[in-house]
């Protein structure tokens, strides 16, 4: 939790806390795989924001010291909108294998984002892979802007 929340503020223990919290309370009653994901949201965390939760919204301290919050808003919106959605793909894909391979046999229906479905037909499993390919791709399309947007909105030039 710590880890998560980000060693080095004095408030990171506190939000990892929280949200480790939230996240096994939360996944915990939708599914059985919710240490998998609490283990994978500590693993991108370690991997991509070694100062933690708390790390990364004091990165963005400087931003707002500068006025200029305003920048970062659509290019996050294009980039982490269709991130989120190519991870609840994957998601779904991960929750379809899991069922697919530990379901009593002749149990192919599963409920998965209030949907009920046959497991056991290519469709869903079609569904899937596109929701996840497109959300990613578009992400990964607009994570330049959100780079170049970034880089503006640190930089001590003028204000537009």
């Amino acid at each position: 939790m710590t880890f998560l929340g980000g060693v080095g503020f004095f408030f990171g223990p506190i939000i990892g806390a929280i949200v480790f919290t939230l996240v096994q309370t939360v996944l915990s009653l939708q599914t059985e795989l919710w240490a998998f994901y609490a283990g994978s949201l500590f693993l991108a965390t370690v991997m991509y924001f070694p100062g933690g939760l708390a790390g990364l919204m004091m990165m963005h301290v400087p931003v707002f010291k500068l006025g200029k919050a305003r920048l970062l808003v659509m290019p996050y919106i294009k980039t982490l909108i269709p991130a989120a959605i190519g991870i609840l793909g994957f998601c779904a894909l991960v929750e379809m294998t899991f069922h697919f391979r530990h379901a009593a046999r002749g149990d192919n229906e599963m409920t998965l984002f209030w949907t009920t479905f046959d497991s056991h037909t290519l469709l869903p499993w079609l569904i899937a892979i596109a929701v996840t390919g497109v959300g990613i791709g578009i992400a990964k399309r607009t994570a330049p802007a959100l780079k170049d947007a970034w880089g503006e909105a640190n930089s001590a030039g003028d204000v537009s």
